[in-house]
């Protein structure tokens, strides 16, 4: 028979304690350091309830938080180790400190419907956390974990908050599929990254991709989110024998991250440098924008030097969507001349120190302030010439790219 107890207890005793039954905390329940407290089944923290975890907490069953749920010192570590689905649930945020997820028996995880402060370390075993339903888990500032693989991990959306490097332990069905990014910038930034093992194309369409992109990954997305600060990341995704598409495995050293630009309306290239013993591959710098991201296989014979992209294609109606000529990375490099010529080739268009911003081609044969209908150059394929100088030891080196472009209809 469950019974229900309040407490207003302090448990300092060096050998364990033990709780069988339904547990309801109303009072104070304090775990001191060097003690250990296991409740057998479900443990309910009420509104008016204080629980601190300074020692060893092992959690069989349920738990639910409408008061506080903290602790004083970082001597505490709350254990999962159920033998069926744990559920946490309440109102009021849990603060862990040290965590560790290893469940047993039938038990998949634990489901998180609840906002979970993670601190310290968490060390996931066996068993995973799910909080794809309304769950909120932020690691912390200085917050760490190990042991992240497809026996245990984090099944929904991850939030970091700090200014270091994070691997997200992120996964989606029964896959761990991590994603990591570089230190941010202030100890007040948040970024969240989310894994999906669905097809990005029901979502963004491939076929907007231009560019070097060849085949964009149609089994798996990640999606990466800067919630709070303004802090670009460097971004380093793996590949996997099980989720990701077979077009991108049989030449990984064609592997580059892209990124669906909403601005643009089209898939970008991220870049990428490829490490094959790690089976991961990252962006050449930081990347230009937040949102979703995937694994893309390019044309390295089109592969600029210093990692530079050309989108060949632009609607010049000025709806905000692939309005001009993006040459991805070229503001980084001032020193270069864009010429481009119509189909017989006449000169339509001229311009030194191209850039990504205010001195781009939007379809017109110049580029005026103020556009006028009688500049508007027709649909059709056009001739670019483009030059630019790099080189950052010292030496200078010239690059030339020639090729098409095409301005499709402007309606």
């Amino acid at each position: 028979m469950n019974k229900k107890r309040n407490l207003l207890i302090l448990v300092a005793l060096c050998t364990g304690v033990f709780i069988w039954g339904q547990t309801s905390n109303s009072g104070v329940l304090a775990i001191m350091p060097n003690t250990e407290l296991s409740v057998l089944d479900d443990l309910e923290n009420t509104s008016s309830a204080t629980l601190f975890n300074d020692g060893q907490l092992y959690l069989f069953g349920n738990i639910g938080n409408e008061g506080d749920w903290t602790y004083s010192y970082d001597t505490g570590t709350t254990h999962f180790v159920g033998q069926r689905d744990q559920y946490a649930t309440g109102g009021q945020m849990y603060e862990l400190y040290n965590s560790v997820f290893d469940m047993a028996g039938e038990a998949r995880g634990i489901i998180v419907d609840a906002t979970w402060s993670l601190n310290g370390n968490s060390d996931f075993i066996n068993g995973v956390v799910q909080n794809r339903s309304g769950g909120v888990i932020v690691f912390e500032n200085g917050a760490t974990h190990n042991g992240a693989s497809d026996a245990s991990f984090l099944n929904g959306t991850a939030l970091k908050a700090g200014n270091e490097a994070f691997d997200f332990p992120i996964g989606h069905n029964q896959y761990h599929r991590n994603a990591q990014v570089s230190a941010l910038s202030n100890i007040t930034d948040l970024v969240s990254a989310t894994y999906y093992l669905e097809n990005s194309n029901e979502i963004h369409p491939h076929d907007l991709a231009v560019g070097i992109i060849e085949f964009i990954d149609d089994k798996e997305y990640w999606v990466l989110e800067q919630v709070d600060g303004n802090a670009p990341v460097v971004l380093t995704l793996g590949w996997n024998q099980e989720t990701t598409a077979d077009e991108l495995l049989a030449d990984p050293s064609a592997i580059h991250i892209v990124r669906w630009d909403p601005d643009q309306g089209f898939w970008v290239d991220e870049g990428g440098v490829v490490d094959v013993n790690s089976e991961t591959v990252t962006t050449i710098s930081e990347i230009s924008g937040y949102g979703m991201f995937t694994l893309a296989r390019i044309k390295k014979e089109e592969l600029l030097p210093e990692n530079l992209v050309v989108y060949n294609s632009i609607t010049a109606n000025q709806d905000g969507t692939n309005d001009f000529f993006f040459i991805d990375g070229i503001s980084k490099y001032p020193d270069n001349e864009l010429v481009i010529f119509n189909r017989w080739g006449t000169k339509v268009y001229e311009a030194k120190g191209y850039n990504e911003t205010d001195n781009v081609f939007r379809g017109y044969s110049q580029a005026p302030t103020t556009y006028k209908s009688e500049e508007k150059l027709p649909a059709g394929t056009y001739f670019y010439v483009l030059r630019y100088n790099y080189g950052n030891d010292g030496e200078i080196r010239i690059a030339k790219k020639a090729g098409y472009l095409y301005i499709n209809a402007n309606d």
